[in-house]
């Protein structure tokens, strides 16, 4: 009896250290998915094969070199696979898993912004989709012009909750559509997007669309006053055809908070918008210690979009906010 006792013990140690800390994995370009898999020397080669093995605590590193759905490598970071499936994680599906408030599953560059992905404009870079309770850190993201008949921001995250994205790269945004750096929608929310970088945006930076409790935090976000797309590429304008339209923005997005960000370069810096909403008009958004600088409409633009039917964003805090023009 007490040999089971104790057999039962170490099996439920056992699964809950599993639990508790995961598995590390590795991914890299010139890998195979044939490998193990856990190992530097054994790492994976597809997105959606490596992606879909991960369980909650489970953490996946990201070696350098480049993925993309280009056929062509030219101009990236070497290894590089070209024809590749770019990241689309949809939890929702039975080929993706959540990870737990205790253990995240987490996708994290080994060497930051040295494993880079890069789209044609058709996809996402990376797109998470009914997810919970997962860590994107460190990776280089990036898209290019192409003409399209629905949006694809570089990096999305949709309908999902308690997710992180830290310490990225984003750049170059596929312009001849509404698209933006990285956006969060579909209702969304406790979504914190962390000391990323991001540049060469026409419209958004960074955006949380109707979604709530959302953070921003620390980010430096700068369009370089990228204009639109030439006419012979694409026929889409945006509001601002001579620059970025909106570093961060809060679009029907409630209860969130945007502290310590620098904007730059930008036609607005940090924007709260209503626009047909009266539900869910923008409320409860503080905005502490961000720096706007040189913008051509407005550094901070926080009561947008009101109409007799919709009320302005309230109950709006914004402390030791500065501008320079």
């Amino acid at each position: 009896m007490g040999r089971k006792v104790l057999i039962f013990a170490i099996i439920f140690w056992a699964v809950f250290i599993y639990q508790a800390f995961g598995v590390t994995y590795y991914i890299a370009p010139d890998g195979s998915d044939s490998n193990s898999g856990t190992s530097t020397t054994s790492p994976w080669k597809t997105w959606s094969y490596a992606l879909s093995k991960l369980q909650a605590g489970d953490t996946l590193i990201v070696k350098n070199g480049s993925w993309t759905n280009l056929s062509s490598c030219t101009g990236l970071t070497t290894p590089c696979l070209a024809n590749a499936t770019l990241p689309n994680v949809d939890c929702s599906s039975t080929s993706y898993n959540n990870g737990t408030s205790g253990s995240p599953i987490t996708v994290k560059a080994e060497n930051e912004r040295q494993a880079w992905l890069k789209s044609d404009g058709s996809v996402e870079a990376f797109k998470l989709a009914n997810c919970s309770y997962w860590n994107i850190e460190g990776l280089r993201m990036s898209s290019q012009d192409k003409p399209t008949t629905t949006n694809r921001s570089v990096f999305r995250v949709y309908k999902s909750s308690n997710i992180n994205i830290k310490r990225n790269l984003v750049h170059d945004v596929n312009r001849c559509n509404n698209n933006h750096a990285i956006i969060i929608d579909g209702d969304s929310s406790y979504v914190l997007v962390e000391e990323n970088e991001v540049y060469n945006f026409h419209r958004h930076g960074i955006q949380s669309y109707q979604s709530g409790f959302i953070t921003f935090r620390r980010n430096y976000v700068n369009s370089r006053h990228t204009p639109d797309a030439p006419s012979s590429v694409c026929s889409y304008v945006s509001r601002v055809t001579s620059s970025g339209d909106e570093g961060l923005s809060f679009y029907q997005t409630h209860d969130s908070v945007a502290e310590n960000n620098i904007c730059e370069h930008t036609a607005e810096c940090f924007t709260a918008h209503a626009d047909g909403n009266p539900t869910d008009a923008g409320d409860n958004n503080k905005y502490f210690g961000n720096i706007a600088i040189d913008t051509t409409v407005a550094g901070f633009l926080l009561t947008s979009r009101c109409r007799n039917t919709d009320p302005c964003p309230d109950s709006r805090i914004a402390e030791n906010n500065q501008y320079y023009n």
